[in-house]
């Protein structure tokens, strides 16, 4: 039993250290043959189109360690990027960068990469270091001019993009000059820079899409549609023209939009809007539109209805270098204090028309007349205010992120119960584009009435407003978004001497100035489930003087709005 147990002992002695050996020789060699087995697993999910398998193989690969797999690294990377990991993607770019470092294709991707994160800066340096190097590389000159585009640097896009295509005929550049104008908003130029392309490349899908994107924004969704069907017809799983032609069709088709507004004030006016509106697109480039509206306001034991229905008809033929707006109506209004009529029942004429033209393609400016009722709160309906109203408008684009707009008007307010009115009135407001989401605003308004009035409305001799302001917004056109504009800035009022009724007496005050702070802030968030639904609600609050306003205390104004359109 000893010599058994000391045999036993010594042969694992003597095994032991052969065994570790195999082991040690054996392991590195085994884990090598798991990694090209794990490697071509997901290749062979990668090229059968089956991306999540594919992602979760290489993941697994590169979490181990990226020493000797800089092919895992960068289909990982890339798969990231389609799955729009685009934070993650970036860092293995960076790595794979490392692993290859004269990988070319690999760096394109990287900056690809960070222009889809919106990171356009790093995206144009990572472009002009390949081109430092290679100064003819096509898809490195194609993905710089891209990217400018995408960063709103407009003039610069379309200059390289026409680089490009002097120098190499890039079918690609062509259609990135088109795309560029489009996007400018030179329409005319746009079209006729696909038909180019088209002339040269007959039934290419891309192109018949970037056509028909040009045509929905000039305001003509049937030749749209007809040119979708055609990128179609040329290739029926491309993406872009479905989705496009799915928002044409509900451009084209009816439509039904209705809301609800509540509004209120520290003036204790109360109001609630209904509006209801159906629509279609005629085969000429225009919209048809029936409307109707019912306002029901209160003021303690006054209130006031207010009904409307209008027809609405635009045109727009010339690829939107001109436009035009016409509206006609009635609206009748009613009144009552504790339940008995206050004043006769009356109807009233609404009508307005508009024209906008756009000469050059960075100036759009308008000319509007209209004769509405002036019908917000329960003491401005009793008193059955008509306002006939003159304005102008313009928009001035000064540089790719800059802009400049504003307008004057000139008004007269008559009614049954109270002398005439007239008002002028301007605006102008500068606005810096800082990115796609977010913008920066400074602008001043103005108006003024030739008359101090107790008549249910804010009647001042001068009022002034400077104001600086912010937009920001998120998401696309489909699914989840929302925006908000906050301001804030400094008003003048300045009334003349005027006769108030308090408590049933009539208080008269001299000529008086005063300035205080402004503010308002409005959000809003939106559901569009598919083109042609959309669902949404808004609310905003402002201590900024309104043409509602009476009392000469800081006027606050609330207001909340829910809404939404389906197509029919």
């Amino acid at each position: 039993m000893r010599y058994r147990t000391f045999s036993h002992l010594a042969g694992m002695a003597v095994a032991a250290p052969v065994f570790f050996c195999t082991i040690t020789v054996s392991s590195p060699a085994q884990r090598d043959v798991t990694r090209s087995q794990a490697i071509a697993t997901a290749d062979a999910a990668w090229e059968a189109g089956n991306h999540s398998k594919a992602l979760t193989g290489y993941r697994a690969v590169v979490r181990e360690d990226t020493t000797g797999a800089s092919h895992a690294v960068f289909r990982l990377a890339t798969l990231l990027s389609w799955n729009n990991s685009l934070d993650e993607s970036i860092t293995l770019f960076g790595v794979y960068r490392r692993l290859e470092p004269s990988d070319i294709e690999g760096r394109i991707a990287l900056a690809r990469t960070l222009a889809w994160s919106s990171r356009f800066d790093a995206a144009i340096t990572e472009y002009d270091s390949i081109l430092s190097i290679l100064p003819t590389h096509e898809p490195a000159a194609l993905g710089r001019a891209q990217t400018l585009a995408w960063a709103g640097r407009m003039d610069e896009a379309e200059r390289a993009y026409a680089a490009l295509l002097a120098a190499t005929a890039n079918e690609d550049a062509a259609k990135g000059v088109a795309r560029v104008a489009g996007w400018r908003g030179d329409l005319v130029r746009a079209e006729k820079l696909w038909r180019g392309v088209l002339e040269q490349h007959p039934g290419d899908p891309e192109a018949l899409t970037g056509l028909a994107q040009v045509q929905r924004w000039a305001g003509k969704p049937h030749a749209a549609r007809e040119a979708l069907r055609l990128a179609l017809d040329s290739d029926s799983n491309y993406a872009d023209a479905r989705s496009q032609l799915r928002w044409v069709d509900a451009e084209i088709s009816p439509s039904f939009e209705s809301s609800v507004t509540s509004m209120n004030d520290n003036d204790r006016n109360r109001a609630t809007l209904y509006t209801a509106a159906a629509g279609f697109t005629p085969p000429w480039s225009g919209r048809l539109t029936a409307a109707g509206s019912y306002r029901r306001a209160n003021l303690g034991l006054l209130s006031g209805e207010s009904f409307g229905a209008r027809a609405v008809a635009l045109w727009a033929p010339h690829e939107r270098t001109w436009r035009l707006r016409a509206e006609a109506g009635a609206t009748r209004l009613s009144s009552h204090e504790g339940g008995i009529s206050s004043a006769p029942s009356s109807t009233h004429l609404a009508v307005a028309a508009s024209l906008a033209v756009r000469p050059i393609q960075r100036l759009t400016f308008g000319l509007g007349v209209s004769r509405l009722p002036f019908d917000e709160t329960a003491s401005l309906i009793a008193r059955g205010i008509v306002t006939s109203e003159l304005n102008g408008d313009y928009d001035l684009t000064l540089a790719s992120r800059v802009s400049l707009s504003g307008g004057a008007s000139y008004a007269a307010l008559n009614g049954d119960a109270l002398a005439p009115n007239r008002r002028h009135s301007g605006s102008s407001v500068l606005r810096w584009r800082m990115t796609r989401a977010f913008s920066l605003g400074i602008g001043a308004r103005a108006f003024g009435y030739d008359t101090t009035t107790s008549d249910g409305y804010f009647a001042p001799r001068r009022y002034t407003l400077f104001e600086a302001s912010s937009v920001v917004r998120a998401g696309g056109d489909l699914g989840w978004g929302g925006s908000a504009e906050a301001g804030v800035g400094r008003q003048q009022i300045r009334f003349g001497a005027r006769s108030v009724l308090r408590d049933g007496e009539a208080v008269t005050f001299a000529e008086t100035t005063s300035s205080r702070l402004a503010q308002r802030i409005s959000a809003s968030i939106r559901y569009a489930p598919s083109p042609g639904f959309e669902w949404r609600l808004s609310g905003g609050f402002a201590n900024v003087a309104s043409p509602t306003a009476v009392t000469e205390a800081e006027y606050r104004a609330y207001s909340a709005t829910i809404g939404g359109r389906i197509r029919l």
